[in-house]
């Protein structure tokens, strides 16, 4: 027999399916890891140490039963359940309240001061209709006004809000949600101020504080109705993904994120051809519903058109063979680099002379108080400030960094700050205002950091209607250099519609390679 409840499916061992399952639906992971060891003498030595990790998308009871995650459901149900009897004991109170012949055109303006556009409007039903998902589309789409959206549609429809939680990955991105949920008249809290989940209110949270309180208290989560996780790529991981498994009568799970499902495994019917990761998302939302890439944004000019510079890395410091496989000391000697770091901020400063704000995206505090120094010497550092995430920046003066207690975003966005260093905070989630072009100094080949970095840029109010985006090719890095090269096939055939340009001579002539972004763009 196979139950299937509002949050996990359970198959008892006596059901066709358990044995599949079972041996199926896991994940296998191995390779070899190299170890490095640093001895008295102050020399490196390393070993090659294998591994290998298995991994289930289900879990055992006590009765031996396998529990599944209910968001798999439409992806396994033709695959396992074919010969199994399903008794389904869903709850679904909102959606019988619902009348499903709405006429969805009369909701385009139930935002005030929005009109949603046909996309976001195709978005919204999936979200109410379908019930279970997830809305990948690019930053810059509006997901915080879909989220919005359905709230106002289910509060005219219902005349009450449902409670509901929406789980953020940042305490900044809480605070943002809330003003802008309550700027269009959603009653909604921030849950680290109630510590409790109030009825018919949206909840917005950060999930560790409410995993905490689940464990305190196990009926916190018996009224939810609805989970909405923003940036879902995070239900990954346990703490994000747990409270979505602890919601009993949860009608709607849904997820919305720019980069939750590899575009190779978009449209895929088995949940064994996504990886592990997305395999958990999907477990805690549902399938993909909808994928609104950035170049479809682009082509309708709802996101502006990126012009991409592919930089050669000039960086020449030699590297050992033990080196050439030890991650972190290879990015101090390559991305570090002095010549490598001088081309960042020379970069910068060309945008900056053409009235440009400029966003450098790096992967630590080190290496963005390297950048500020570099300023400082280029004797620009007055309109130059780092953020590190949790309302903390920094400038510098005189070679000396310092803490900078000033609006430092409203700054930029009116101009008095022209580039920003940010770290992995600034990647997602965070609108940075009125940006005109980006700097990936942080090299890697992960393709969400990737996509997510490019869509801080995309927005479109900014000085043109053009995006400015520089890499780097790293050819001299070993692996660096593969990796450079996986982000360079992203761009030319994946989801950006970029307009390339590889500039391989560093010689002097990096403002040359940029004419035309001060005037007029069409010179490229």
């Amino acid at each position: 027999m196979i139950l299937c409840r509002n949050d996990w499916i359970e198959v008892s061992p006596d059901d066709p399916a358990y044995y599949p399952i079972s041996s199926n639906l896991r994940y296998e992971e191995q390779g070899s890891r190299r170890v490095f060891k640093k001895l008295k003498n102050g020399r490196t030595t390393f070993r090659d140490v294998q591994y290998h990790n298995i991994y289930n998308l289900y879990e055992r009871g006590d009765n031996r039963s396998i529990y599944l995650p209910v968001g798999v459901l439409s992806l396994i149900r033709d695959t396992y359940f074919s010969s199994s009897k399903i008794k389904d004991m869903r709850k679904f109170p909102i959606s019988k309240s619902l009348n499903f012949t709405l006429d969805f055109e009369k909701y385009r303006d139930i935002l005030p001061g929005i009109t949603l556009r046909d996309d976001q409007m195709i978005c919204i039903r999936k979200m109410l209709l379908v019930k279970r998902g997830i809305i990948q589309a690019a930053t810059g789409m509006g997901k915080t006004e879909l989220m919005c959206a359905f709230f106002k549609i289910l509060e005219s429809e219902l005349g009450h809000i449902p409670t509901a939680i929406v789980m953020e990955p940042t305490i900044n991105l809480v605070h943002s949600t809330v003003r802008r949920m309550q700027k269009y008249g959603i009653r909604a809290v921030d849950y680290s101020d109630e510590r409790n989940v109030l009825t018919n209110t949206v909840s917005v949270c950060h999930p560790a504080s409410l995993g905490n309180d689940i464990k305190k208290d196990e009926a916190l989560m018996d009224n939810v109705v609805v989970i909405i996780g923003d940036e879902c790529h995070h239900l990954k991981s346990d703490t994000f993904r747990n409270p979505t498994h602890r919601t009993p009568n949860l009608e709607y799970s849904l997820g919305v994120s720019a980069s939750a499902i590899d575009a190779e495994h978009v449209g895929k019917t088995d949940i064994k051809q996504y990886d592990y990761e997305e395999a958990l998302s999907i477990g805690a939302t549902g399938p993909l519903l909808v994928d609104i890439t950035p170049k479809y944004l682009v082509e309708r000019g709802i996101l502006a058109t990126p012009k991409l510079f592919m930089i050669e890395n000039p960086a020449d410091e030699a590297i050992g063979q033990n080196m050439q496989r030890n991650w972190n000391e290879l990015v101090k000697k390559r991305l570090y680099s002095e010549a490598r770091n001088v081309l960042v901020c020379k970069c910068a400063d060309i945008f900056r002379e053409y009235s440009r704000k400029t966003l450098i995206l790096v992967s630590t505090i080190e290496w963005a108080r390297i950048l500020l120094s570099l300023f400082d010497e280029m004797g620009i550092s007055n309109c130059v400030r780092a953020s590190y995430g949790s309302g903390k920046f920094e400038k510098i003066s005189n070679g000396k960094v310092q803490k900078c207690d000033e609006d430092v975003m409203r700054q930029f966005e009116s101009g008095d700050c022209k580039i920003l260093i940010g770290t992995t905070h600034l990647y997602e989630g965070v609108d940075v205002p009125n940006l005109d072009a980006l700097i990936l100094a942080f090299g890697g080949k992960k393709d969400r950091l990737q996509v997510q970095g490019v869509g801080r840029v995309l927005r479109r109010s900014k000085t043109g209607k053009y995006a400015y985006i520089v890499d780097f090719t790293d050819s001299n890095g070993g692996i660096l250099k593969t990796q450079s090269n996986i982000r360079l096939r992203r761009y030319r055939f994946d989801r950006h519609s970029a307009r390339l340009y590889i500039l391989w001579d560093n010689s002097g002539r990096c403002k040359e390679h940029f004419y035309g972004v001060g005037k007029s763009v069409s010179v490229f």
